[in-house]
């Protein structure tokens, strides 16, 4: 057994103590990650049995992968792609290259419905020759059911309405169900879904409005809470510039007649957050985000705007910007750089009645440590009272496959792996929705320690959150993300496992 998000090398030897049991707990409707690792002694390609008996649980609550062997932009080896095999209903072959380790790894995933309990068994290794290990596996599961995390999740996924980086219409489907299933509930598109197209020279709208590629976005998400949309506007709104006195009305008609539009297709404005201009560092950006700003919300039209100010200092954002905007995304390397300063102005934000998010940009996403940042981001933007985490960006590959960086033109910052065909998935995106996961551990947690009558029950909760806190302000750190000198990978799921303990003992 080993830890899943433990770096491999390929030609690692497991100790001689490895033999351990694989566990984990969980609450009934999450997935949490079980791996380990086999290496054959045949001269040439093989291939092992794995079978997985456990009695009292579904089959399908336990999903076999093997971890294919890709590499980084360095040239180095990386074991982060996740080749499905099937569930513990059947064997399930495990292919394995002359004298390099391959891991297993095994996703744990009980139905909302299932029984609470221990569930012990065996994983039995065999392979033609007739050897055969046997590890043992215990699964416990809680009383307690797992809601749909309240931590809204995104990466600038552009994922439908056109060919964008690494999507198109062969994987779409997959990358969009891929997304919904690790919990994406905030999908991005650009400015095709909410085009001023449809403006006359004088500004007027000419009607109808064409939303085709607003309708397919919003049938690809039925079940999206967020809704966002990249404008990269300009100095004008078609061909009125912002500095005509018809400029705001212009942008008002254009707001509200997309607003009436989204309402038609049984979605609310106000779950849609407009981007106006990228990372805004300039004089002149700051103006033209404000401009846009205050028209669409004079508009009335109720859509939000959400900008993500990439500032080192953020006193020196200007207020007026920062009176006209909804949502405020901070990034998180300078958070982590001058960590008072920005939790300082992250209050003062949240008390103006400002929402605060956190957006994550480092790359390559193969370097990246798949604990250290992806899964450990989602408790920092916890404790800085954040509503949502987003990560640049899952359709990025930097101009190929994401299983051959070798050939990107570019970082590649995708997560998971995307081919021209086929969407596959990657252990830095299963960190990121496991990290998702442990939010809501943290949330529910954080309930108990406000609302519980017992004033001993809410003490303990208070306990383990400053628990949590001293835990994640300790590891926050850009210096710790990179894989290959990761430290240590178990005091997230060791807290996890005890909140979760705790909050079935309290019922």
């Amino acid at each position: 057994m080993t830890n899943p998000w433990k770096p491999l090398d390929p030609l690692e030897l497991p100790p001689d103590d490895a033999m351990g049991m694989l566990s984990t707990t969980v609450m009934p409707g999450e997935r949490r990650a079980l791996a380990l690792n086999v290496r054959g002694t045949s001269s040439g390609h093989t291939s092992i049995g794995i079978r997985i008996s456990l009695a009292g649980l579904r089959s399908d609550a336990l999903q076999i992968y093997q971890v294919n062997w890709t590499g980084n932009d360095l040239g180095d080896w990386v074991a982060a792609e996740l080749e499905w095999l099937g569930d513990a209903s059947a064997e399930q072959q495990v292919s394995l290259l002359p004298g390099v380790t391959r891991q297993i790894w095994i996703q744990v995933q009980p139905e909302v419905a299932a029984s609470a309990g221990r569930f012990f068994g065996s994983v039995s290794l065999s392979a033609a020759d007739g050897v055969a290990k046997e590890v043992p596996i215990q699964i416990k599961i809680l009383n307690t059911p797992f809601p749909r995390p309240s931590m809204h999740f995104g990466g600038w996924d552009y994922s439908v309405g056109f060919d964008n980086y690494a999507v198109g219409e062969a994987n779409r489907a997959q990358f969009v169900a891929y997304l919904r299933e690790r919990y994406v509930d905030t999908p991005w598109a650009q400015s095709v879904v909410m085009n001023w197209k449809s403006l006359d020279a004088d500004g007027n709208i000419t009607y109808p409005l064409d939303t085709s590629a607003l309708a397919r976005w919003l049938s690809a998400w039925p079940d999206a809470r967020r809704f966002r949309v990249y404008l990269e506007v300009g100095d004008k709104i078609g061909t009125i510039p912002t500095a005509d006195e018809r400029f705001a009305a212009v942008v008002a008609g254009w707001a509200t007649a997309w607003a009436a539009e989204i309402r038609r297709l049984n979605k609310s404005p106000e779950q849609f957050d407009l981007l106006l201009v990228d990372e805004p560092q300039t004089a002149e950006q700051f103006r033209t985000t404000e401009r846009w700003a205050r028209a669409i919300r004079q508009s009335g039209a109720g859509f939000r705007i959400w900008t993500d100010l990439a500032q080192q200092d953020p006193v020196q954002l200007p207020e007026n910007l920062l009176e006209v905007v909804d949502t405020v995304a901070i990034n998180l390397r300078y958070a982590e750089h001058r960590p008072t300063a920005h939790e300082t102005w992250s209050q003062s934000l949240s008390q103006k009645g400002k929402a605060i998010e956190v957006y994550a940009f480092d790359g390559p996403a193969r370097r990246l440590d798949p604990y250290a940042y992806y899964r450990l981001t989602p408790w920092r933007a916890f404790f800085m009272g954040a509503t949502a985490v987003s990560f640049w960006s899952f359709a990025d590959t930097g101009g190929s496959p994401s299983d051959n960086e070798f050939a990107a033109n570019d970082y590649n910052y995708s997560p998971l792996y995307i081919g021209r065909e086929l969407v596959r998935p990657g252990k830095h995106m299963e960190a990121a929705a496991e990290g998702i996961q442990d939010t809501q551990y943290l949330r529910m947690l954080k309930n108990v320690a406000a609302t519980h009558p017992s004033e001993g029950v809410r003490l303990r909760a208070n306990e383990l959150l400053d628990q949590a806190s001293t835990f994640i302000h300790e590891s926050a750190s850009s210096s710790k993300s990179q894989w290959r000198f990761q430290q240590e990978a178990s005091e997230a799921d060791r807290q996890r496992m005890e909140i979760g303990e705790f909050l079935d003992s309290i019922g």
